[in-house]
């Protein structure tokens, strides 16, 4: 497809989309510890990822959603929200909006997509899908090649074909949620997220049963308590997509400090928390 639009959840098969450089950014690594640490990322993931992030509905309602995700370039996004057909990615549109990504990096740019009903209101009390297509916003620097940014089988229940949700109704007394808190890779006990996955498959055609919602009140930022094996790799990608090498107020690099309550201590009590509200995250100065 050269630099034309890709799709972002495709058919199971489809050609997984690529990212090709056009030309070199006139912003080069000048230093021995860029040029480090981008030889540590070209290794650790492909150059060539366009999508880091998402899709997350960030908020629904009948007068709008917004769909967010993070790519590795700036993008264009023709996102739409509609009535899904079962086993297919076609859908019944209601409501379309273009919206273009803003940088929270040199490799990390967000699109938080608002996107209105054409005619009214979406409906409530049913199920909506959505999809988007995705270009680059400079086609002279970067091409996105393939056919697809992911497959129908990752992110879609059941016979749909799309990532689904529903609105519940105005007013309504029993809305359904899922709760839950912190996921950690080295945390006890089991692990609840299977159990979530098969009650939305259980209820995934059925808007009365379905969960609207999915509410994580525990510390989501992961900043105190991170497993020892991911806490360097994570504090390097993070170098690379944003360019900032510490967490602003912290007296140390992330990737220096140990796993006993330090890191915790560095991001509550050191300088002011930095604004993530413009990224389209719930924690924010």
């Amino acid at each position: 497809m050269g630099s034309g639009k890709i799709i972002l959840v495709g058919e199971d098969g489809a050609t997984k989309a690529k990212l090709k450089q056009l030309k070199r950014s006139a912003v080069a690594p000048t230093t021995v510890k860029e040029k480090k640490h981008n030889t540590f990322w070209s290794e650790l993931i492909y150059l060539d990822l366009l999508l880091l992030a998402g899709p997350i509905i960030r908020r629904a309602e009948t007068q709008g959603v917004w769909l967010w995700i993070a790519t590795q370039i700036p993008v264009k996004v023709t996102a739409w929200i509609g009535l899904p057909r079962k086993n297919s990615i076609n859908i019944k549109v209601l409501g379309m909006k273009e919206s273009v990504s803003f940088d929270l990096g040199r490799k990390l740019h967000i699109t938080l997509a608002h996107v209105p009903p054409i005619y009214g209101a979406f409906p409530e009390n049913a199920i909506l899908a959505y999809n988007m297509y995705l270009e680059p916003k400079d086609k002279t620097m970067w091409a996105i090649e393939g056919e697809a940014a992911l497959w129908s089988k990752e992110v879609s229940l059941l016979e749909y074909k799309v990532p689904t949700f529903v609105l519940p109704k105005t007013g309504n007394n029993a809305i359904r949620f899922l709760h839950g808190s912190c996921r950690k890779l080295h945390g006890r006990g089991g692990d609840a997220a299977p159990e979530a996955f098969s009650m939305l498959n259980m209820f995934a055609t059925n808007p009365n049963r379905r969960p609207a919602y999915t509410l994580l009140t525990g510390d989501q930022i992961y900043a105190d308590d991170v497993d020892d094996h991911h806490i360097t790799t994570l504090a390097l990608m993070g170098l690379v997509l944003t360019n900032l090498e510490r967490i602003p107020g912290a007296s140390k690099p992330p990737a220096l400090l140990n796993n006993s309550g330090e890191r915790g201590s560095e991001v509550s009590m050191q300088g002011k928390p930095p604004n993530l509200s413009k990224g389209g995250f719930t924690a924010g100065g």
